[in-house]
């Protein structure tokens, strides 16, 4: 547990090793027991024509296309960026994709909302946001 030894542990705690052996094996045996009753994960759902010719484009490197898609009142929501509203703001931003590393993106959903995959290495597995 976190790198500590079982010694470690039932001294932090004031108990035996076999306490913490015990606390172990039913910790354990409960967190399989939660495992088992999950809901099976809902089968995953396509992409919006929007969001999947989006993403298309940009992993494409058409930046040109990518703005044509804007609309006027087109808002872009970053965690890490200000907010940016409207074509102009928002295409002015693909440049910064244009002169930076190559990423990729994907269509995905999250929490029942459609959202883009960021992936800082176009090979990566998971995405960084």
């Amino acid at each position: 547990m976190l790198d500590q030894s079982l010694e470690e542990i039932a001294t932090m705690l004031g108990l035996t090793v076999n306490a913490v052996k015990a606390h172990l094996a039913r910790g354990r045996a409960r967190l399989k027991e939660i495992n088992a009753q999950a809901p099976a994960k809902p089968a995953p759902r396509p992409a919006s024509p929007a969001v999947a010719r989006y993403v298309a484009l940009f992993n494409r490197h058409d930046w040109d296309g990518l703005r044509a898609m804007l609309a006027d009142d087109v808002r872009l929501i970053q965690s890490t960026h200000p907010l940016r509203a409207g074509a102009a703001d928002v295409g002015m931003f693909f440049g910064i994709y244009s002169r930076s590393a190559p990423v990729r993106l994907a269509p995905a959903w999250l929490d029942g909302r459609e959202v883009i995959a960021v992936y800082e290495d176009p090979q990566a597995v998971k995405p960084v946001i």
